[in-house]
């Protein structure tokens, strides 16, 4: 505000950007001094330098380092934090701050603030590590909500950088009169500058869901054409925020629909012959995980089969998913790392499935013992032949069933047990 508020200039929206210019300045004086300590690798001599004294003499005599970032950090914010200081106290404008320094030679010195935009061109290749800081947190909180929070964090920014030159052209394009009339108008005052930006805030975000109250409105040309670039603008990140959302959603529904098909499917026979409710839900129970599981593993064998994946990586990728199946094989965890995770690779790659119903026999005496079985999920239980189970139902009797049950079970194997660990030397 050019008259009104030019006397709270430093207590609301002039604080704030002052605020933050102090900020700046001391991070970039900060960051002069941190690189005197971070080493640097030298392409030319492929050696990499950590020493003081070399980092001191290549950061000091390269003039794209120390030169540009002393001329880019001279912390002129300081300055004006003086004279806002001396102006807060009641000052009128005198022509020597609190700091000793001439206000005619600080506005010689602040112009050289517009060097600090090219501090800009330093701070650009840090955007050379936003993708992978994108796929770190992809990784994190998964790739669906990382997308969401995407699309949020993009649809702040863009609000927040259109409500601030919203506000700049509502200021300009109005007189101070104009402009307390329009603000007590709104309810809004004018020395608040929160609540400025709130309602600018506000309105901004109204155009970009494509909502539009009509409480807010261009009052003059300049806020019209304004609004008229925004309205497009509206349009079209609401249509990619909605076709983003829209292909997360379909990509989350598409598993689960195939699943919902597949169970149909048998639902539709069952009800057909007729087949009892209870063994139509244990059938629906066994179908979904079976299609679940049967899923995972095809996705598995899919990526390590990759043929454009480096062996280093498959060997690495598959190391991490057999991290629990082999782990209990003597000669995998006793050998060489590398053999042990390029065999245990070979033994994932070539392994197969196989899904058994609950109280189902797994293998007994009679299968030859000629490969591993590692149990994945679920518990199998080893125990004692029919021919010794029925033994000892005769020595404890008909009446003690659940005693010769338990008798009879020499071993309970859970996830990552193995069976059969020396089967693929052959059955001896």
């Amino acid at each position: 505000r050019r008259s009104g508020m030019s006397q709270n200039s430093f207590t609301s929206a002039g604080a704030l950007v002052l605020q933050y210019d102090v900020f700046v300045d001391t991070y970039f004086l900060l960051e002069m001094f941190i690189n005197f300590f971070v080493g640097f690798y030298d392409e030319t001599q492929t050696r990499y330098y950590d020493s003081f004294s070399d980092i001191f003499r290549r950061y000091l005599t390269t003039p794209s380092l120390f030169c540009f970032d002393l001329l880019t950090s001279i912390p002129i914010s300081y300055l004006d934090s003086a004279v806002a200081r001396d102006c807060a106290n009641g000052g009128t404008g005198p022509s020597t701050s609190s700091s000793g320094l001439s206000i005619n030679d600080g506005r010689t010195i602040r112009a050289l603030k517009v060097l600090r935009i090219f501090k800009l061109l330093r701070i650009a290749r840090l955007f050379k590590h936003t993708s992978q800081v994108a796929e770190d947190l992809s990784s994190l909180a998964g790739p669906i909500a990382f997308k969401m929070f995407r699309l949020f964090v993009y649809l702040l920014i863009g609000v927040h950088l259109c409500s601030c030159l919203y506000w700049r052209i509502k200021s300009e394009s109005n007189s101070t009169e104009d402009l307390d009339d329009y603000l007590d108008h709104q309810n809004v005052d004018p020395q608040d500058f929160e609540q400025v930006y709130i309602m600018c805030f506000y309105f901004i975000l109204t155009v970009f869901c494509t909502v539009g109250f009509g409480d807010i409105t261009g009052v003059n040309s300049s806020e019209r054409v304004f609004c008229c670039f925004l309205f497009l603008a509206g349009v079209c990140f609401f249509g990619t925020l909605i076709s983003q959302i829209n292909e997360m959603v379909i990509t989350v529904s598409r598993d689960s629909q195939e699943l919902s098909n597949h169970v149909d499917e048998y639902i539709s026979f069952m009800k057909r012959h007729g087949l009892r409710r209870t063994m139509q839900k244990k059938i629906r129970h066994w179908v979904r995980f079976r299609y679940s599981e049967a899923q995972i593993e095809k996705k598995n064998k899919e990526i390590l089969g990759d043929p454009s994946l480096p062996e280093d990586l498959r060997m690495e990728l598959a190391k991490c998913m057999q991290i629990y199946l082999f782990a209990k094989i003597p000669y995998v965890v006793n050998e060489n790392e590398r053999i042990s995770t390029a065999f245990s690779a070979e033994l994932l790659m070539r392994a197969t499935t196989r899904y058994v119903a609950a109280f189902n026999i797994v293998a007994d005496a009679q299968v030859p013992a000629n490969m591993i079985m590692i149990i994945a999920s679920g518990t199998v239980e080893v125990r004692l032949a029919p021919s010794m189970q029925r033994r000892l139902l005769r020595k404890y009797g008909a009446d003690d069933k659940r005693r010769a049950t338990r008798a009879s079970r020499i071993r309970v194997l859970k996830r990552g047990d193995v069976i059969g660990d020396c089967g693929i030397l052959g059955d001896r």
